[in-house]
């Protein structure tokens, strides 16, 4: 703007500098809301997941096919949805969700181990125990006694 100043085109300026600053205000608050909604519903399939794998946590025929059916979405979707919000496989969400709470039930001493094997979902107490050590790096008999 060069000096004199005309007074409309002054303000035609100011106000386009404005309604510039308010335009970048409304598409930040449309991005970060978008945002927080894909949270919250991330959050919710990351809930729902869980308590599916929890309820379904003794069953040995625990797979991803009845997880899909349980949350009511198909194998490719919910491996999709896994990938994407945990980034691992349904499978490796399952077996983590075991080997978590055979840990927890290992530390409470209160159970032997195989019961904690048979009452996670494993039939096979060598393969728990395999999985087991390639999961902590212990045998469940070393977590036991440490």
């Amino acid at each position: 703007l060069t000096k004199p100043f005309d007074t409309p085109e002054l303000v035609i300026r100011a106000n386009g500098l404005i309604n510039n600053r308010k335009l970048i205000r409304k598409t930040i608050k449309a991005q970060l809301s978008q945002q927080i909604t894909h949270l919250d519903k991330t959050s919710q399939f990351i809930d729902k997941l869980r308590n599916e794998i929890l309820l379904q946590l003794s069953d040995p025929k625990l797979s991803v096919e009845s997880l899909s059916s349980a949350m009511a979405m198909s194998r490719h979707t919910l491996n999709r949805k896994c990938k994407s919000e945990l980034d691992k496989t349904t499978v490796q969400i399952i077996t983590e969700s075991r080997m978590q709470h055979a840990l927890s039930l290992l530390k409470l001493n209160k159970h032997s181990i195989s019961e904690i094997a048979y009452g996670i979902g494993y039939d096979s107490l060598a393969y728990f125990s395999r999985t087991f050590k390639k999961h902590y790096g212990k045998t469940p008999s070393e977590i036991r006694q440490a």
